[in-house]
């Protein structure tokens, strides 16, 4: 029985480890952002977020009050998005040197691994907490428009990735 507990918390922590290393060396690979294609500028975008956002709070039609409600909430979620993004950076760099040592310690793994996947729980709270900010401000009619409007956007962006992609291969 203490075998069986102590094989499936190995098998668990190896697990953690490929799961969160690769994402590392796809980041490191060039999988990730490249330079300039950071959010809301450089190559390949249209337009900046902030411009994205004015657009899209007219397209559903908010009020002035509306409007502000939201560039607030938007601005306080931006920065703890962006506080989490780096701290899940520089987690990840340390794990990829750690991973990259001729002898990786474990419990470092570990610990890191944990570090990311708390970070990545955070990152999902702050979204949540967002969507209910929304809705908090929108009515059901302007929340329901919105989320078809992302829906769209959300399957051109994937086309346009599979486009690069395809023209990569």
């Amino acid at each position: 029985m203490k075998r069986l507990i102590k094989t499936t918390i190995i098998s668990t922590a190896w697990v953690l480890v490929v799961a969160c290393a690769v994402p590392v060396y796809a980041f490191e690979h060039g999988e990730g952002r490249g330079p300039g294609m950071r959010e809301g500028e450089g190559s390949g975008m249209r337009e900046g977020k902030g411009e994205m956002m004015g657009r899209m709070m007219e397209e559903i039609g908010l009020t002035t009050e509306q409007q502000e409600q939201m560039r607030v909430f938007h601005a306080e979620n931006s920065k703890e998005r962006k506080d989490v993004e780096a701290k899940m950076k520089q987690t990840r760099m340390k794990l990829k040197k750690e991973l990259d040592k001729e002898t990786s310690d474990t419990a470092t793994i570990n610990k890191l691994t944990t570090e990311i996947t708390n970070l990545y729980g955070q990152k999902v709270e702050n979204r949540v907490e967002g969507v209910l900010d929304m809705k908090k401000v929108l009515t059901r009619e302007q929340f329901e428009t919105l989320q078809e409007k992302h829906k769209i956007r959300k399957e051109l962006h994937d086309m346009r990735r599979e486009d690069r992609r395809e023209r990569r291969s």
